[in-house]
Order: structure tokens, then sequence, then C-alpha cells
């Protein structure tokens, strides 16, 4: 279940926002309802907890999308 984001903040299963990768991404959205990027509505489980990285395009994603440091 996804929870809504405040501030300190937890996303689905209570994973903390600040520890998901995709933070640092170019593609990462800021969305007050959840993690998303132009590749996926909401970001799978599995990338957000590091299980999987998403260095290539993954099934089911929106377009060619993958992880790429934000420019500081």
């Amino acid at each position: 279940m996804k929870n809504k984001l405040k501030h300190g903040s937890f996303v689905e299963d209570n994973v903390p926002l600040f520890i998901i990768k995709c933070n640092s991404c170019k593609h990462y959205l800021y969305n007050v309802e959840g993690p998303d990027c132009k590749a996926f509505d909401v970001i799978p489980k599995k990338i957000l907890l590091g299980e999987i990285t998403h260095d290539h395009i993954i099934e089911g994603q929106k377009g060619s999308y993958v992880y790429e440091p934000a420019e500081e």
C-alpha cells in the first residue's frame, strides 16, 4: 500500500524516501502522491529497495529511460 508523503517521509511499505537512489536520478519526478519517474508511474518496490538497479530497460516501463545522475 502506498502512503502519502509528508516531511521526513515514507513511501510504499514504509520505505524511507531518503534512502532511494531514485532521488538522484535526472528522470525522477517529485510528486506528493509518491515516488515516480518518467519510466514508471509508480517506481517498483524492487528498484526502491535497491534489489535491482535501473541501469537497463525493464519490462513494463515507459520509454527507454534508465538511471542517470541528475546534474547539480
